[in-house]
């Protein structure tokens, strides 16, 4: 791993659109999961250690899911969100330590965590970037783009270490590939998100050219650094500041704009993909214009760093170890093999 750095804003654990908000007293599980009554008491006993005591401690669920609980907590008159993660995804309360130490000035704060736990509180921020870039338009995503190069250039390799974070080099592709794939090929056949050996075995095929072309470029690119592995603007808040960390790797940071630019073309169109990477990679170049760094390589090491991510764009599903989230949602998982080796701009997930 190079002792490159990187930028980034981080933000609350705010979701970027809050699900019918039901009280914790009457919360229902979704089909098939149950709720831990026992870790709920735990977790409200800390909240009110943490936060301020005036006045009633009021939560409300926003989501359950496999992969984490997200709260609303009103206390002391100020509004705060409790995120819970999922075991595997623990590692992020540590994360966010490191980004907030890193770049106080680009990281909402974490009020408090509970690293063993993988418990968050962070404060409201507001409307997400999403939903501004609606009303504003997506000169948003292009200063989001900017900051999280910032973050990458900010975080060193030693930074990274001891952190658990999973590491996915781009020469090992390939067989990170095959065996994110392999939990997939174990469903039964009529399971949604289940995947042929043909399938299996052509997009193992179409990744091994990507790699090819990556070993030719990764000399007069960055090394190694922090992928967010899931940036988007509904992980973003004004400032702009960036959130939920909880898929991040150690891989190259040039994959983080893949979940960026997908939904960004989606909603504005494939004229906003260009200002958007010019403003990702202006913050890479070393103002040569050309040989190590230069305009040529880093445009050609995005495009290619983007199709190699499928990858760790998988272990985010993986991790969940869950077959009935996976058929839920089969639409997002499915198309990350099947669409293996397809440049980010004709990819229809990101």
């Amino acid at each position: 791993m190079g002792e490159r750095g990187m930028w980034l804003r981080s933000l609350g654990s705010r979701p970027s659109d809050p699900a019918p908000r039901t009280p914790l007293s009457h919360a229902s599980p979704e089909p098939g999961r149950t709720l831990d009554p026992m870790w709920q008491d735990e977790a409200r006993q800390w909240l009110r250690e943490v936060l301020p005591a005036a006045g009633p401690l009021d939560i409300e669920v926003v989501r359950e899911r496999a992969w984490g609980t997200i709260w609303r907590v009103t206390a002391g008159g100020d509004l705060y969100w409790f995120k819970r993660a999922h075991p595997e995804l623990r590692q992020e309360v540590r994360l966010r330590r490191v980004l907030q130490h890193r770049a106080p000035d680009l990281v909402l704060e974490v009020v408090a965590d509970h690293a063993e736990r993988g418990w968050m509180v962070t404060i409201d921020q507001g409307p997400t970037l999403a939903s501004l870039a609606r009303e504003q338009g997506p000169h948003h995503y292009e200063e989001l783009a900017a900051s999280m190069a910032e973050i990458q250039r900010s975080v060193t390799a030693a930074d990274l270490a001891g952190l658990g974070l999973p590491v996915f080099a781009p020469r090992k592709a390939v067989d990170q590939l095959d065996e994110m794939l392999a939990p997939f090929a174990e469903l039964p056949v009529d399971h949604p998100a289940h995947v042929s050996p043909g399938e299996r075995e052509g997009a193992l095929e179409r990744l091994a050219a990507v790699v090819d072309r990556w070993t030719r470029l990764e000399a007069a690119v960055p090394g190694l650094g922090l992928d967010h592995n899931d940036l988007h603007a509904g992980n973003a808040f004004p400032g702009p500041r960036i959130s939920d960390w909880g898929d991040a790797v150690i891989a190259h940071p040039f994959g983080s704009l893949r979940a960026l630019l997908v939904p960004a073309r989606n909603t504005f169109g494939p004229e906003v993909v260009d200002p958007i990477r010019r403003a990702y990679l202006a913050g890479f170049a070393d103002g040569s214009g050309d040989g190590p760094g230069g305009v040529e390589a880093l445009q050609e090491a995005l495009d290619v760093a983007m199709m190699l991510a499928v990858p760790q764009r998988l272990a985010a599903w993986r991790a969940m170890q869950d077959p009935q989230s996976w058929a839920e949602y089969a639409h997002c998982i499915g198309p990350l093999w099947r669409e293996a080796g397809v440049p980010a701009e004709r990819v229809t997930v990101p």
